[in-house]
């Protein structure tokens, strides 16, 4: 009787809710990551090995932030285009650097799935901000006063480094989501039926719920036009769009893990750990990361 109740310790309803609550906060403190790699591992320590100056950094709840650093007054073009490109670079970085970390936990989805999120969210931090501002290239996104910098440089072809930019990033963006939605459907799916698919209607229902609805309302969070003026909501809808559309695939393509292991389910001290990572970055958001950390 204990195994057909809905509710019942190994039931799929009961492992989704357990699935849920883990990951929602993993998504938020994701957000954070990045843009912590963006402001201080991309713009300040690009700043100090260009040699500059990096006297702290700011991190806002809405996933903002800032770096307090500068270039020398004589800083050759170069550096300043290297400064510029370098939070896009280290954030899309980080990503790619928590994708491959899936490797070393094969045995455990838990984490594979934790850091495939993490690595969802950092690489859409970092592509989507050069493909948006290099639609729309005007400050203060990094991309805009880059390409605003080549044009007051007289740069020749520039225009065409511009779209080629929009064209490479507009490709990864799309790729990195098909790849990524597909990695941790199959997990989710994996956790919550202890290794087994989902099929027809509950395939629906499942891809819908899992990730088409979070994965769209992760796009919302954030406000696009503080990093790209008069842009709109065209980048919420169109990555709203992508998660979708993924879903949609996965619907017709059926990747499968090669499990070896017994599944376990999603435990409450998985839940009880994500959520005080949660209050915790909540609390030094609030009490210091928010009015700015600054040094020297």
């Amino acid at each position: 009787m204990r195994n057909t109740h809905v509710l019942s310790e190994d039931s799929p309803l009961r492992r989704g809710v357990g699935l849920a609550l883990f990951l929602l906060p993993i998504g938020y403190l994701a957000e954070i990551l990045g843009v912590a790699v963006h402001e201080i591992l991309g713009h300040g320590l690009s700043a100090v090995l260009l040699g500059g100056t990096f006297s702290g950094f700011a991190l806002r709840w809405d996933a903002m932030g800032w770096a307090f650093c500068a270039l020398p007054p004589a800083a050759s073009l170069t550096h300043q285009i290297l400064y510029l490109a370098s939070g896009v670079i280290a954030t899309t970085l980080c990503g790619a650097m928590f994708s491959c970390l899936t490797f070393f936990f094969r045995r455990r989805l838990d984490i594979q799935l934790a850091l495939f999120v993490i690595s969802l969210v950092c690489l859409m931090d970092g592509i989507p901000y050069a493909l948006w501002n290099a639609y729309h290239p005007i400050p203060p996104g990094d991309i805009g006063y880059l390409i605003s910098l080549c044009r007051e440089a007289q740069l020749p072809g520039i225009s065409a480094i511009r779209w080629a930019l929009f064209a490479v990033s507009a490709f990864l963006f799309a790729g990195v989501t098909l790849v990524l939605c597909a990695a941790i459907f199959v997990r989710l799916e994996a956790l919550v039926l202890s290794g087994k698919q989902f099929t027809g209607g509950p395939r629906v229902l499942a891809l819908f719920f899992l990730l088409a609805v979070p994965g769209s309302l992760g796009w919302f969070t954030f406000d696009w036009s503080q990093l790209v003026p008069g842009i709109g909501m065209l980048p919420e809808l169109v990555g709203a769009f992508s998660v979708v559309a993924a879903a949609a695939v996965l619907f017709w393509y059926r990747p499968r893990l090669e499990l070896r292991i017994p599944v376990r389910a999603i435990a409450w001290h998985h839940v009880a750990l994500s959520w005080a990572c949660l209050m915790a970055t909540i609390a030094a958001l609030g009490f210091w990361f928010n009015e700015g950390v600054r040094w020297g």
